[in-house]
């Protein structure tokens, strides 16, 4: 903190500012890994205090601490998702041949804003025709071609907690190498949820990542890491990082961490539909589709820690809350009832055994009607 002048010394002002509170002679952190802290002005600082007290590097000392989130942060996660959610659906809606990129953008925004967010800490950016995979690259905006591709990446806001969303999708018809694509990322993604278990090290979804797409021939294409934190950030970046999801990273996977990886992300909606047992990481999958229908008699659960094994819960705090997913996990129910499922707001709907695959199939139907109407 300084005053403005053609002598100022921003140094010497923070000098005299730790001589008031007492610190000649200290150990004081400093953020050296932070944006507003040119090279420039360190070497002002370093100067200044020089001989004065001893300086720390404490970048990590108040981010490490955000890495996971209190409820009350989660919940403004969540906010944001939906925000995030409803944007896509308005930028899909407004896009097609022959329309402004500035417009599919302006559609985003305006559900994000209209909803009491806040502007991103970057973006949002689209990419199409020549520059579809140069989005933060390229300036302007252009119309879209009647066939093309479109890549875009932004991030819901609420009171500065992010969810941030990327997507590539075909404009008009598809090509079978951009349906072999997608195939793989989907498979990619599944293998990386499956890989973020409390406790294991965050490098191993990475490590899924590679395996995946590699064995589907891409590995000439896909990216050195695939994901990092997301909190409360400014400008000019919405990673909150460390930590990144890279291989070989050993940060635990821990509770309230918020990871971008798309991994609940599907151009069209999934119905799951269940009968018998629908346990561990079934449930997970369950929870992971956006309508679950149940069978009268089906039984849910989370028995892994009974038997030693790794837990998979990503998504059943999000679907149930944290208390009753941790009554769920740490005592390892296999016997919850799709009465109590859907009390809990597990599933959907619980029907006649006999009738739980023609209630799953309505519910497509039900949605493709609505798209098309």
């Amino acid at each position: 903190m300084w005053t403005d002048a053609v002598d100022a010394d921003p140094g010497a002002e923070l000098r005299r500012l730790l001589e008031d509170k007492g610190l000649r002679g200290a150990r004081v952190g400093i953020e050296l890994a932070t944006y507003g802290l040119t090279a420039a002005n360190y070497l002002l600082l370093a100067r200044a205090l020089e001989g004065f007290c001893t300086l720390v590097d404490a970048s990590q000392l108040v981010r490490a601490l955000r890495v996971s989130k209190s409820p009350a942060e989660i919940a403004y996660v969540r906010r944001a998702a939906a925000l995030a959610d409803d944007a896509l659906t308005a930028m899909r809606r407004t896009a097609g041949p022959g329309v402004f990129e500035g417009a599919i953008s302006a559609a985003g925004q305006a559900v994000i804003f209209g909803g009491g967010g806040d502007p991103a800490a970057s973006g949002p950016v689209l990419g199409s025709g020549d520059r579809a995979l140069l989005v933060r690259n390229s300036t302007g905006a252009r119309h879209l071609g009647a066939r093309d591709q479109l890549t875009i990446e932004f991030a819901g806001v609420y009171r500065r907690y992010h969810a941030c969303l990327m997507q590539t999708f075909p404009i008009g018809e598809d090509s079978a190498e951009q349906r072999h694509m997608y195939g793989a990322c989907r498979s990619a993604l599944d293998a990386m949820t499956a890989a973020t278990v409390p406790g294991r090290p965050l490098g191993d979804i990475d490590s899924a990542h590679r395996r995946v797409l590699d064995e589907a021939g891409y590995r000439h294409a896909r990216m050195s890491a695939c994901g990092y934190s997301i909190g409360a950030t400014y400008r000019p970046n919405w990673m909150d990082v460390p930590p990144m999801l890279y291989a070989g990273n050993p940060t635990p996977a821990a509770p309230g961490m918020v990871l971008f990886m798309q991994f609940w992300d599907h151009p069209k909606p999934t119905v799951a539909a269940v009968h018998g047992f629908c346990l561990a990481g079934a449930f997970e999958l369950a929870l992971a589709c956006d309508l679950t229908v149940a069978a009268a008699g089906t039984r849910f659960g989370e028995p892994e820690v009974r038997f030693g094994a790794g837990i998979v819960a990503m998504l059943l705090p999000w679907s149930v809350g944290p208390k009753r997913a941790k009554e769920l996990i740490l005592t390892g129910t296999d016997g919850v009832s799709a009465a109590e499922a859907l009390a809990m707001g597990a599933v959907n709907c619980v029907v006649a055994a006999d009738a739980v695959l023609d209630q799953g199939l309505k519910a497509a139907l039900a949605w493709r009607d609505a798209k098309f109407r």
